[in-house]
């Protein structure tokens, strides 16, 4: 496959490890969540990540504290991504909302302003579905959620989008003289009247800088491979073999071409993988052994895309699955903060970049343009 591997890092303050939080060093303080955000900002930005990722829960209990202790208290994403906005400078930021528990109004202008915020470097990852705990906190019928889920999020995009169109990209003509602000005709109703969505518009904040904020989602039901297919610009997808994610990615962009979406627009496949990486290969797989002998005895873990080696072993299996045309890039989820990252970020990536798959340096300043996607036209756009 040709071009340049997506490279995006999830963050968990905690760790993605089970017991990362209990590595020598580790970050293990919820309330230092600020400062690790910042520094998990700067290791990735300066490493050339295309984005960071931040995804979201809403319920908390403490039988999250063996399996996924990085749930149990943790920063808004929303106001994670606003945080960092001022504090980076061409790293994409990637948000989550949940479609099932949000009013698309207040969704579409949070994420026009931080995009305006951040200079077009904002992503919003769509999570789709519910569960019991997060809709007694909604005082929604978790049966009720569960089965309209993916229409809601179907409608929940078509509005949004509507939304984000309201101005024209010229609509503020800031004539002094003339005394003339705006053009009349450039502000659109943007109303949508759906089953399960509705809102009149139009919206007040401007059209996102990058026209529309990059669309992402997580899973691999019919469902999902839908959204993303005929509203989405990537797809998060977990994955055990690379001949299982090839067949995941064709079906998908056959789906969005079939749904009449352009050859150039066609969504992307990003698996999230979790590498453990050191100097040697051998001293790699002694971290993992102490993580595994950490976890607490008796605890469901799951550990998606375990990869355990030195920078040069690392790199070449994911250039292999990229090179396959499995792919289009990785989501890395590290095992704990900071180390982890940083030991990604200076032993894999450098080979990445010497093989020629990871670009050395931004050559785009918005999310859409670090995707390779193209900026899309208004709604209301003639013809």
């Amino acid at each position: 496959m040709g071009g340049q591997m997506i490279l995006g890092a999830a963050f968990r303050a905690l760790g993605a490890f089970p017991s990362g939080w209990r590595m020598p060093a580790a970050e293990r303080d919820p309330r230092r969540e600020p400062q690790v955000l910042v520094r998990a900002a700067k290791i990735a930005e300066k490493a050339g990540f295309d984005y960071l990722y931040f995804g979201d829960w809403l319920s908390t209990g403490p039988e999250l504290e063996a399996s996924s202790p990085h749930l149990l208290a943790r920063v808004d994403p929303l106001s994670a991504v606003a945080y960092l906005a001022a504090s980076t400078r061409r790293i994409g930021l990637l948000t989550s909302i949940n479609t099932t528990y949000s009013e698309v109004y207040t969704v579409a202008r949070q994420t026009a302003s931080i995009d305006l915020l951040s200079g077009g470097r904002l992503g919003l990852n769509l999570h789709v579905g519910a569960n019991a705990p997060a809709a007694a906190n909604y005082g929604k019928d978790v049966e009720w959620d569960r089965l309209n889920a993916y229409d809601r999020a179907a409608e929940f995009v078509d509005a949004l989008r509507l939304l984000w169109d309201s101005w024209d990209d010229d609509a503020f003509v800031t004539d002094a003289a003339a005394g003339r602000l705006v053009d009349p005709s450039g502000l659109h109703p943007s109303d949508y009247v759906g089953r399960f969505v509705q809102t009149a518009g139009p919206l007040n904040a401007l059209r996102p800088v990058q026209g529309a904020v990059p669309l992402t989602h997580t899973g691999t039901s019919p469902r999902a491979h839908e959204l993303v297919a005929t509203r989405g610009n990537v797809a998060i997808a977990d994955f055990d073999g690379a001949a299982e994610a090839f067949d995941y990615r064709s079906g998908l962009r056959a789906a969005a071409l079939a749904a009449g979406r352009d050859e150039s627009d066609l969504p992307r496949l990003v698996i999230p993988v979790l590498p453990v990486v050191a100097e040697t290969a051998e001293a790699a797989q002694r971290l993992a052994d102490e993580l595994l002998h950490l976890v607490v005895p008796g605890s469901r873990v799951r550990l998606p895309g375990l990869l355990i080696g030195d920078g040069r072993g690392v790199a070449a299996r994911l250039e292999q699955w990229f090179g396959s045309g499995a792919v289009d890039g990785f989501q890395i989820l590290s095992a704990w903060m900071p180390q982890q990252l940083e030991a990604f970020a200076e032993l894999v990536v450098p080979e990445l970049q010497a093989r020629g798959v990871v670009r050395s340096e931004y050559a785009g300043r918005t999310l859409r343009e670090h995707l390779g996607l193209r900026h899309p036209l208004s709604v209301y756009a003639p013809g």
